[in-house]
C-alpha cells in the first residue's frame, strides 16, 4: 500500500467515523423531540422499540463480515443508540399526579339534561396542566325522553401543551370534548355516536379555575356522528361542565 492509499483510507475512515457521529446527534435530536411529543408511556415506547430493533438489526449486518453491510451495521447502530440517548437525555414534561374526583355535565340547549360521575384528573405540582375525564359509562338524564334512552356521555376538560388537539388550538389553550354514545339502537340506522369538540370559534368561559372549577360552552364543532340522533333534537349543544378533583 502506497502512502497516498494509506492517506485515501484515512481520510475515508474519518469521513465515515464523521458521518456516525451525525447520525447519532440526529437521530439523538429526534429521539428528544418524540419523547416530548409521545409523553404517553403506550406512544413513546414506539421510540424505544424502533430504537432497538436498529440494534438488532445491526447486530445481524455484522455477521456477514462484509464491508457494504458492516458499515450499514454501525450507521444502524448509531442510529438506534441516538434514539435512546436522545429519549433519556431530552427534557421531561412534568410527572403528572392522577387523582379521583366528580364532574357534572349540564346541557341548557338543544335540551335539558344533566350527567355526573366518577372522572380522572390529571394534574401537574406547577398547575400549568390540567385534565379531567368523566367516566364513559355514565348517562345523560335528558328531560322528556324515556330513561331507557338516556345516551352514555363522557366529557373531557383541559388545558396545557400536553393535552392540546393536533389542529384547531384555542389562543387560551382550553379543551372541552363531549362524546355521547345513544343507548339505544335507533330503527333509522342513525348514527349511534356523536363527538363534539372545542375549535378557536367555540366559546369556552372559565367561571373558576384549578380541580375545583366550572367553565360554560357553546359552538362546540360536531366532529362525527349528529345531534339529533343522539338527543332527538339538533341545534348547538350548551352548557356546563363542572369537577372536584380531590379536594
Amino acid at each position: 500500500m502506497t502512502a497516498t492509499d494509506g492517506a485515501s483510507t484515512a481520510h475515508g475512515r474519518g469521513l465515515f467515523i464523521a458521518l456516525l457521529v451525525v447520525a447519532v446527534l440526529v437521530a439523538a435530536a429526534v429521539g428528544a423531540y418524540l419523547d416530548w411529543l409521545w409523553w404517553h408511556p403506550t406512544q413513546g415506547i414506539v421510540v424505544t422499540l424502533v430504537a432497538i430493533g436498529a440494534i438488532l438489526l445491526a447486530g445481524l449486518l455484522f455477521l456477514f463480515r462484509r464491508s457494504l453491510t458492516t458499515r450499514l451495521a454501525f450507521i444502524g447502530f448509531a442510529i438506534g443508540a441516538g434514539l435512546l440517548l436522545g429519549q433519556w437525555m431530552g427534557p421531561s414534561r412534568e410527572e403528572l399526579t392522577i387523582v379521583s374526583g366528580t364532574m357534572t355535565l349540564t346541557l341548557g340547549g338543544p335540551v335539558q339534561g344533566v350527567a355526573s360521575g366518577p372522572a380522572d384528573c390529571s394534574t401537574v405540582a406547577s398547575g400549568d396542566e390540567l385534565q379531567v375525564t368523566m367516566d364513559p359509562n355514565t348517562r345523560l338524564e335528558v328531560e322528556g325522553m324515556d330513561p331507557q334512552a338516556y345516551p352514555f356521555v363522557s366529557s373531557t376538560f383541559a388545558y396545557g401543551d400536553r393535552w392540546q388537539p393536533e389542529d384547531g388550538s384555542r389562543e387560551d389553550g382550553l379543551v372541552v370534548s363531549i362524546y355521547m354514545n345513544a343507548a339505544l339502537v335507533p330503527a333509522d340506522g342513525a348514527p349511534t355516536e356523536l363527538w363534539l369538540d372545542s375549535s378557536p370559534s367555540s366559546t369556552i368561559e372559565q367561571r373558576q379555575t384549578g380541580n375545583n372549577a366550572i367553565v360554560l360552552f357553546s359552538g362546540l364543532a360536531v366532529t362525527s356522528g349528529e345531534v339529533a340522533a343522539i338527543l332527538g333534537t339538533d341545534g348547538d349543544v350548551t352548557g356546563t361542565l363542572e369537577w372536584n378533583c380531590g379536594s
